[in-house]
């Protein structure tokens, strides 16, 4: 349990010194989270700052590479990576990777996007 622990801070600072490499500028990953939801699914969510939409259209397969290794360092099997934006506006304050339960699963099958928010980066 420790190793997973400790796996955690270093995910974060590995997914904040990946992007500020390919980016080239400032990025800030507030926090690194592991969750679990009423539902099923597993992931984990990063807090983005320094991100604009435009980032995640140029940079999209470093995106993926990245969350899709941190994650499968934590042992989770995301079916789903997508980034939330702030309402409204351009800038992205979240990466999530979800590994889903059978009925988001089905669900998700059945929408192309399924919130305006949400930015699909990879579905498996």
């Amino acid at each position: 349990m420790r190793d997973f622990v400790e796996k955690i801070p270093e995910s974060r600072g590995k997914l904040e010194s990946t992007i500020r490499k390919f980016k080239g500028a400032p990025v800030y990953i507030a926090e690194l989270k592991v969750f679990g939801t009423a539902c099923g699914c597993v992931g984990m969510l990063a807090d983005v700052r320094g991100l604009q939409t435009e980032d995640i259209e140029v940079y999209q397969e470093q995106f993926v590479d990245v969350l899709s290794e941190i994650s499968r360092n934590l042992g989770l099997k995301p079916h789903l990576l997508y980034a939330r934006t702030l309402p409204g506006s351009f800038e992205v304050v979240a990466f999530t990777a979800r590994e889903l339960c059978s009925r988001c699963r089905s669900e998700l099958a059945s929408f192309e996007k399924p919130r305006p928010d949400l930015i699909i980066l990879h579905k498996a």
